[in-house]
């Protein structure tokens, strides 16, 4: 349940600047973990966002 609402307040921040959205997001994610149904869901998009990040060399390339 806090996972949950650490993933809406995430969410929201993403939108509203007040708020830290990416940080909120990732703790909502840890708390959930993998294993969750909405976490799996969300996977394709961050492996998305990572090969990005890789190709224009911000992220180190994953091992593996």
């Amino acid at each position: 349940m806090i996972g949950v609402f650490l993933l809406i307040v995430g969410a929201i921040g993403s939108l509203v600047p007040i708020v830290p959205g990416f940080i909120f997001f990732a703790a909502g994610i840890a708390v959930l973990g993998t294993d969750h149904a909405i976490v799996r869901r969300l996977m394709p998009y961050v492996h998305r966002v990572r090969g990005w990040l890789e190709r224009r060399g911000i992220l180190k390339a994953h091992k593996g």
